[in-house]
């Protein structure tokens, strides 16, 4: 993966070889993001706790997604003094993401404080989709042709993902970003700070990965005859995958 790392005072910023915009974006950021973070509109969320928060920041005229995470006191900064901070971790795992060609928010870039090497808080930025809504919350709107369409869409993204060895940790609905652009369904998986890539792709593992997509399903009551559909194609989409080695050399 290419990025660049620069170290501009307590803080490493690590960039996004597409983010030309992001020069200007530090400048207003640091040397306390907190200062511009706060004045931007918080976005609910159900597991909102002490331990990330998430904001809709503008900045030079752009609104841009900003999840930090924060600093959970001293045996928080002791674990990670030899380790990436989960915020990194994330980071890293999106620029995988879109190596394997899943879909996912372009990820910006990370910033991550360290005093003598002790962890504290850590950023990563995404571009804001004014457009988008999660699954979760679009379902109900969608009428039975569209609800087909995002299912099999889906199928091929969540196939091709697993079959190259790639879990996403956490595919409940809220995780799926659906913007609807010129006739076409667009998705981007978000929120990758549970994911996992393996050096060979399991069936089993891939099916434990769509536990909370199941779950989501029940909770919509996703006719039998639209999760076999669904299934059939993510099946499908993992044979196809298998059979053209040269795709998955490409990981």
């Amino acid at each position: 993966m290419d990025f660049m790392r620069q170290r501009l005072g307590s803080f490493t910023a690590y960039i996004s070889p597409q983010a030309s915009s992001v020069p200007g974006i530090m400048q207003i950021l640091l040397p306390d993001p907190d200062v511009v973070f706060l004045r931007g509109d918080p976005i609910p969320s159900p597991w909102s706790g002490i331990f990330t928060d998430k904001r809709r920041v503008r900045v030079i005229d752009q609104d841009y997604f900003i999840k930090r995470y924060n600093c959970a006191g001293w045996l928080y900064r002791l674990k990670n003094m030899v380790r990436p901070s989960r915020a990194l971790r994330s980071w890293h795992a999106a620029l995988r993401f879109r190596d394997c060609g899943v879909p996912t928010p372009e990820p910006l870039f990370c910033l991550e404080e360290r005093h003598w090497g002790f962890l504290g808080r850590a950023y990563i930025i995404f571009p804001f989709f004014a457009d988008g809504i999660d699954l979760l919350r679009l379902w109900p709107q969608l009428d039975p042709v569209a609800q087909e369409t995002c299912l099999d869409r889906l199928a091929v993204i969540l196939g091709h993902m697993h079959v190259q060895g790639v879990y996403h940790g956490d595919t409940n609905w809220r995780n799926i970003l659906v913007r609807r652009h010129e006739n076409e369904w667009r998705f981007d998986l978000i929120d990758l700070d549970g994911c996992r890539f393996m050096k060979k792709p399991s069936k089993e593992k891939a099916m434990r990965d769509l536990n909370h997509f199941n779950r989501d399903m029940d909770r919509h009551q996703v006719t039998p005859a639209l999760r076999n559909l669904f299934y059939k194609k993510w099946e499908r989409a993992l044979m196809d995958e298998e059979t053209q080695p040269a795709k998955k050399g490409g990981r």
